[in-house]
């Protein structure tokens, strides 16, 4: 998936969950998101975020008055020849880095 195909902006991070696999074949790094739908009449819709393959994930953030509000979402890196990306979401609060292989989204809560 194109990570210009999410709607990031002024989405609200309503939980983040780290999946390792003990076996190291797929670690997965979840973040659950209100996404809106319209401003003005103030509709969310609740969307999970997957990123797949996660070899790094690291959180540059400080204090916070209320939940982080992502800003904006972009791709630092473009795939490498294992197909290896690095992304960054940034947020009211600071910045979030993660490197993986790819991302998917689906409606709903973060379900595991």
């Amino acid at each position: 998936m194109d990570l210009l195909e999410i709607h990031w902006q002024d989405s609200v991070v309503r939980k983040v969950v780290e999946l390792p696999d003990p076996d190291g074949a797929e670690h997965r790094l979840l973040i659950e998101i209100n996404s809106p739908l319209d401003w003005q009449k103030e509709e969310y819709q609740i969307l999970t975020i997957q990123f797949h393959d996660v070899y790094s994930y690291e959180v540059h953030e400080g204090a916070c008055w209320a939940v982080p509000i992502i800003l904006e979402a972009k791709e630092m890196t473009p795939p490498d020849e294992h197909g290896n990306r690095t992304i960054e979401i940034r947020t009211t609060a600071g910045y979030r880095t993660f490197q993986c292989t790819s991302l998917s989204v689906e409606k709903g809560e973060a379900v595991l």
